[in-house]
């Protein structure tokens, strides 16, 4: 690959990662760079009818949006775009979680099929999710999703949305569950590092007005009920999050071997003006340590620069 086609790859990359936020849940270069490569991302022929419909669904719900409480926004909106996004008729609604003396109830409990799901509703009594592909959670238009506040917009509670997921997880023993806002879409998930900081977002009405059709791969992809289904003991969303640890791995690998071959480099710069009986013990601990305090500003230089020239696109809380 040429100079020239290795730095267009890298600006699409980079206009690529100011559609979605992703806080420490996957690779940012593994959604950008090796995900597109896989068979799954090739839905080319279905993501231009899903657009259509999700853009046509907005438009004749926006005027009102603003004005509905949570149960409204699910009814209007929310569970619409789970239609298309494959769950229609495969899900359960406000289906109850123990946990300790607490019952619980995320909004959903999605499930592979129609006959899988009505299998489920005796076992959901029992607190059995074992049938369940994952869960989701529904909240007003655009409320804040990190914050407990009471409203009456808000039908059962006033919950941190963010808490009560991560506790939804918990309970049902599930790997994944959406949480949603109507407009901003999360992933979390319970094999996470941090299942309540690290989540995967986009946002809907964003992805709609500004961004590029191809870049709606990036809601469609990861959201729809495919990405939940498994395959092998595995789904989509457990292997993306397997690929993203394991890219993790190897760059911190790659770090670490490039890193040690920038210390000896400034290293043998710091040491030219020297003559070999200046060179002691103490000589070389000193040049190796202001050599190491030089790559750290180096870093922390480049970092800032790269904060600068693209700065993370973050939507509305």
């Amino acid at each position: 690959m040429s100079q020239e086609e290795i730095g267009k790859k890298q600006d699409q990359t980079d206009q690529t990662s100011t559609w979605f936020q992703n806080r420490g849940l996957f690779s940012d270069h593994f959604l950008q760079a090796r995900l597109p490569e896989w068979k799954e991302w090739k839905v080319d022929a279905e993501l231009g009818p899903f657009r259509k419909s999700l853009q046509s669904l907005y438009d004749s719900k926006k005027s009102i949006l603003p004005y509905l409480n949570e149960a409204q926004t699910e009814l209007e909106f929310v569970q619409p775009v789970l239609d298309l996004l494959g769950y229609a008729n495969s899900y359960i609604v406000q289906a109850p979680t123990k946990a300790g003396q607490h019952t619980n109830r995320p909004d959903y409990a999605l499930f592979p099929d129609v006959k899988t799901k009505n299998k489920a509703y005796q076992k959901l009594d029992q607190n059995d999710y074992s049938l369940c592909v994952g869960i989701a959670d529904a909240k007003y238009w655009e409320r804040e999703l990190d914050l407990a506040k009471s409203s009456d917009r808000d039908t059962f509670t006033n919950q941190n949305p963010s808490f009560q997921i991560a506790q939804y997880l918990t309970g049902t023993k599930q790997n994944w569950g959406i949480l949603t806002n109507g407009r901003l879409w999360r992933l979390y998930s319970s094999k996470s590092h941090l299942p309540l900081g690290n989540y995967y977002q986009v946002d809907l009405v964003q992805l709609l007005e500004e961004a590029p059709v191809e870049v709606l791969k990036y809601f469609y992809v990861l959201f729809r009920k495919q990405a939940l289904l498994q395959v092998e003991g595995k789904s989509l969303l457990d292997r993306i999050l397997e690929g993203s640890e394991e890219y993790a791995v190897e760059l911190e690998a790659d770090i670490k071997e490039r890193a040690y071959d920038v210390v000896e480099l400034l290293c043998r710069g710091f040491a030219t003006d020297f003559i070999q009986e200046q060179l002691t013990d103490a000589a070389l601990k000193s040049i190796y340590d202001n050599s190491l305090t030089l790559l750290y500003r180096l870093l922390f230089v480049f970092y800032a620069e790269a904060r600068v020239a693209c700065p993370p696109k973050i939507g509305p809380h």
